[in-house]
């Protein structure tokens, strides 16, 4: 019934304005939306040639149950592999190059249903995904307006990216923020017109929130030419890996076309310079991981406007705002402490 209320208030093939909803529909809208559960996807309606990786980290329950996993992948997947993982003490399973197709997705959901009887997502544990970096293409224009595009709404990213947390995980130092270390560089790098350049010139580290370190061109479909995106928490849901390729994957596309409406995405920036700086701190009240993110508690705020301002700019149906929305606001709640579970959005 949640999802009849939902689609009969909002056509999920429809591409509403979201930012331009009346108080009384916004508000409705936001009713049925906290009603409804989040459902796992057959397609998400992504370019043919739109390929992606995904990192499951996690903390198995003993390391006896890593031959058990390692043997269920051989036989159940396309050349997904378990490796160790230092940052979290655990392991990680990695997939080959995924498309946008049915019996991917099956796979996912299957593999992440096999790993919650042997481990757990931990507090140390991320779930970086990465894009073939030919999916942006070999325009410069399309490379600004994506740096554009996650410096003015990493905030929101961030938060959706927490999955079903509401806050970051703990070793979020080695996935550190971009809006302040970019912001004052963007405008410099205008006159660029060659993307790699554009890169090299551009401030960042691999163990920031967008790392760009493997990108080795700008046209090749190849295993190690990607993006990556690494802020987002580790999660054994196969609903929310799925709710982030969409939205990391339909950005970039975004970002490609002669209407994205780039004026709004430069206001942005500009209007959320009152944030503070996060920056990396020592803290000697977490014994086991020492460094902490000053300030990044402001990034589990939310901020509809901004919410609803980058549904209208990156998604083109009302399904995918839906999507990303419900993801974003987790029922509305705050965190009240370290690595909070949200209540349960997902079907």
């Amino acid at each position: 019934m949640d999802q009849e209320k939902l689609f009969q208030f909002m056509k999920p093939d429809d591409h509403d304005n979201f930012n331009s909803l009346s108080k009384n529909d916004l508000n409705e809208l936001l009713t049925l939306l906290d009603e409804y559960r989040l459902a796992y996807r057959n397609h998400l309606g992504l370019s043919e040639d739109a390929t992606f990786g995904l990192e499951l980290e996690f903390i198995p329950n003993s390391l006896k149950f890593a031959t058990d996993i390692y043997n269920y992948l051989k036989g159940h997947t396309n050349h997904w592999i378990l490796k160790d993982e230092t940052t979290n003490l655990g392991l990680e399973v990695s997939t080959s190059i995924v498309y946008d197709q049915e019996k991917s997705w099956h796979m996912l959901h299957d593999v992440c249903n096999f790993l919650k009887q042997y481990g757990q997502v931990s507090t140390m544990s991320g779930g970086h995904i990465h894009v073939g970096a030919h999916v942006l293409g070999e325009d410069k224009n399309s490379w600004y307006r994506f740096l554009y595009l996650i410096a003015a709404y990493e905030n929101i990213l961030y938060r959706f990216g927490y999955g079903e947390y509401l806050n970051a995980r703990r070793s979020i130092p080695y996935a550190f923020p971009v809006m302040k270390i970019w912001e004052k560089e963007l405008k410099e790098l205008e006159g660029i017109e060659d993307p790699g350049m554009l890169l090299q010139k551009l401030p960042y580290s691999r163990n920031q929130s967008i790392n760009f370190f493997h990108v080795q061109n700008f046209k090749e479909k190849e295993y190690f030419n990607t993006i990556e995106f690494r802020f987002p928490n580790a999660s054994l849901n196969p609903i929310i890996w799925q709710n982030n390729v969409n939205t990391f994957i339909k950005l970039m596309l975004a970002v490609k076309k002669d209407s994205f409406d780039f004026n709004t995405v430069q206001e942005r920036l500009e209007k959320n310079r009152w944030m503070k700086d996060i920056e990396l701190e020592f803290d000697k009240t977490k014994g086991e991981y020492p460094f902490s993110l000053k300030n990044i508690e402001q990034y589990e705020q939310i901020q509809l406007d901004q919410a609803l301002e980058f549904c209208d700019l990156v998604f083109e149906n009302n399904i995918d705002k839906l999507y990303f929305l419900r993801q974003y606001l987790k029922s509305n709640e705050m965190a009240k402490e370290p690595f909070q579970k949200a209540k349960k959005f997902t079907r």
